[in-house]
């Protein structure tokens, strides 16, 4: 049982990833400050950290009129259970991502997103490594209501991801290679610099297939 246990902590202490398309403010630099969740039926994995980008326009890169946004991010998350589950790990994460953003329309854009990041999880039996790199295309809308811009969004995600782990603190460490498949939608509420985004992350198999919900509060400068 115990074993059972230490598994199901490892397979839930992943990262609670998550990829926009939403169609960045004129102004250059973007930072957010983030908080995520994903409830499961014995365990919640929660994360807090920021993220820091910059929009460029390189059109000798990507094309005229698109943009080209650079992103990284730095978590601190915990995996949290009942007392008496082996389930209680605390986690750092660290991510970069591009985004290409580029516009069909007015009012809708579409965008391409390459990351990767890196994840170590401490606790019960030993540390947890990650390396996860998604990949994804999606598209997102500019609605104006009044002072404010509403800005939805959604992404297909596809992701390698790469497990390195050990049963005890001195047993050989155990690789596990997967793939992934997710869907990220949500919305942004724009006001002048200033931005509140919700974010879903759906079927996501690292987290037993839970939702992950984020919330980010961004300013752009």
């Amino acid at each position: 049982m115990r074993a059972v246990l230490v598994a199901c902590a490892l397979s839930l202490a992943a990262p609670l990833g998550a990829q926009v398309c939403v169609a960045p403010h004129p102004s250059g630099h973007v930072a957010s400050l983030d908080y995520g969740v994903a409830p499961m039926a014995t365990h919640t994995q929660v994360e807090a950290g920021f993220t820091y980008g910059r929009r460029f326009a390189a059109p000798g890169w990507i094309g005229q009129g698109n943009s080209l946004l650079l992103e990284g991010s730095w978590h601190n998350g915990r995996l949290d259970a009942p007392e008496g589950v082996v389930a209680d790990r605390a986690s750092l994460r660290a991510s970069g991502a591009a985004t290409v953003i580029t516009a069909l329309h007015r009012f809708v854009s579409v965008c391409a997103h390459l990351g990767a990041g890196w994840y170590l999880s401490n606790g019960e039996p030993g540390a947890t490594r990650f390396l996860d790199v998604p990949v994804g295309v999606g598209l997102g809308a500019t609605v104006p209501i009044g002072g404010l811009v509403l800005l939805p969004f959604v992404m297909p995600t596809a992701a390698y991801v790469a497990e390195f782990r050990r049963e005890t603190p001195s047993s050989p460490e155990i690789a596990d290679n997967r793939r992934d498949l997710v869907l990220t939608y949500g919305t942004a509420v724009r006001f002048g610099r200033l931005e509140v985004r919700g974010l879903w992350r759906m079927k996501d198999q690292r987290v037993q297939q839970a939702t992950l919900f984020r919330m980010q509060a961004v300013v752009w400068f």
